[in-house]
Order: structure tokens, then C-alpha cells, then sequence
């Protein structure tokens, strides 16, 4: 129902025709794994929000600044998608106006999982030319991801909003990539991804706005929300 198999080649395996539904379903799963570690999806590497260091497989320069190109992390093979736009300010200026040559550079970046994982499609955030030796540059992180989200730490998680509970909020600061909502009772901010917006306001959503969520607390104490849902839209 969530589309990952659509299009691709499954196998059964040979023997006893499945008993029931839930056989059947096992096979095509484990046939789908196959193919998504042919295609480099099953490292596990590629996690949403994840801070990573690669190698600039191909940059396009294009015309005003208007670039893109491709990132390759160790033992994966999907091609990560990046923008001038997505390098740090500082790098942007070494490309855009120094015309320095990205392709085969080794970069840091977090990065995005798009369509909730659906597509297999990535984008590349706070692009950072590496360190010498591809050591994590000065500063990197600073307005990523990791930077941004609140740890709830030893603070008790309220029972009003034990995770999965919808709950409501106001949006503190989004960037149209990511963002975070504050809600009463809560013991840090929520970080969110655009790609958990209605379809559709991923663009318009603005500071202050009312919003209802899910509540998914991730390993290390961490608050994200997901399912955001806009009531007064």
C-alpha cells in the first residue's frame, strides 16, 4: 500500500504454494529487500536526519548560482541530490564566484529523507567542504538537525503526552526544510520535517501557527513530530 514495491520484480520461493496471506506477504517482502539492497537502499546508512560525510560523485555549476549534483557516502550506492543553495554560505562563494571545482570533493552534510521514505529519494542539507584529511569541518552542525533538536534527557516525558498521543502546538521557527513547534507541558521543542506537512503547505506554513501532531520520542530523549495537521487551515 505504501508504494515501495511498485514497479520492481518479486520472487516466490519454490516449493508448498503459502498456506495463507501472511505467507505470501513474507516472500514479497523478503524479495523487496533483495532488491532495495541491490540498489543501495538496505545499508541502513540513510537515515533521516543524519549527519554524513561523502564524496561529490558529479556538480553541475549550471547558470546564477543555479548548480546541483550528487553526493556518494561509503557503502551505499543511491546518489544524494544537492543544490548550490544547500552549500554553506561560505562554500557557496568558492563555487558560485571562485569557480572551485566540486566534483570528487569530500563533503559533510545531514540529510533529508523525502516522501517519508517512500521514493527513495534524498536531499543533501548544509553541504560543507571536509577538513583537510575529510575531517568534520569547523562549525558543521550548526544549523543542522542535531544542532536544533531539543534533548529531553533526564526530563520526564508529561503522561498527557505519552508518544503516539496527538497533541497541539504553535510552530516556533521553519526554515521550509525543517522546523520545530513548542507545546505546552513539553520539556524541549519538537523538531519536524516539511515532509510531515499536509501536502501542499510545506511552503505557506508560517511562525506561530496552530498545529496538531504526533509525539515520537527517538533514542536519546529526542521529541519529533510527525503527522502534522494544520486546524485552522
Amino acid at each position: 500500500p505504501d508504494g515501495r514495491l511498485r514497479g520492481r520484480d518479486v520472487s516466490l520461493s519454490p516449493g508448498s504454494p503459502p498456506s495463507d496471506l501472511a505467507a505470501v506477504n513474507k516472500s514479497i517482502s523478503l524479495a523487496g529487500q533483495e532488491s532495495n539492497e541491490a540498489m543501495g537502499f538496505g545499508s541502513g546508512v540513510l537515515r533521516d536526519g543524519a549527519e554524513l560525510s561523502g564524496k561529490v560523485k558529479m556538480f553541475n555549476p549550471g547558470h546564477e548560482g543555479k548548480g546541483y549534483g550528487f553526493i556518494l557516502v561509503e557503502g551505499d550506492q543511491t546518489d544524494l541530490y544537492f543544490q548550490t543553495r544547500d552549500l554553506r554560505p561560505e562554500d557557496q562563494t568558492k563555487v558560485v564566484s571562485e569557480g572551485l571545482e566540486l566534483t570528487g570533493r569530500e563533503v559533510w552534510f545531514w540529510l533529508e529523507v523525502l516522501d517519508g521514505g517512500r521514493t527513495g529519494k534524498f536531499r543533501c542539507h548544509e553541504v560543507s567542504l571536509s577538513s583537510e584529511g575529510g575531517k568534520r569541518p569547523a562549525n558543521f552542525g550548526d544549523d543542522g538537525p542535531s544542532a536544533k533538536r531539543a534533548r529531553v534527557g533526564d526530563a520526564e516525558v508529561p503522561a498527557f503526552a505519552a508518544p503516539g498521543k496527538r497533541l497541539t502546538g504553535s510552530v516556533k521557527s521553519y526554515n521550509k526544510s525543517f522546523g520545530f513547534i513548542t507545546s505546552e507541558g513539553l520539556p524541549s521543542d519538537v523538531f519536524f520535517l516539511k515532509a510531515e506537512l499536509p501536502a501542499g503547505s510545506e511552503n505557506s506554513v508560517s511562525v506561530g501557527q496552530g498545529v496538531e501532531f504526533e509525539l515520537i520520542v527517538q533514542d536519546g530523549g529526542k521529541l519529533r513530530a510527525k503527522g502534522i495537521t494544520l486546524p485552522s487551515a
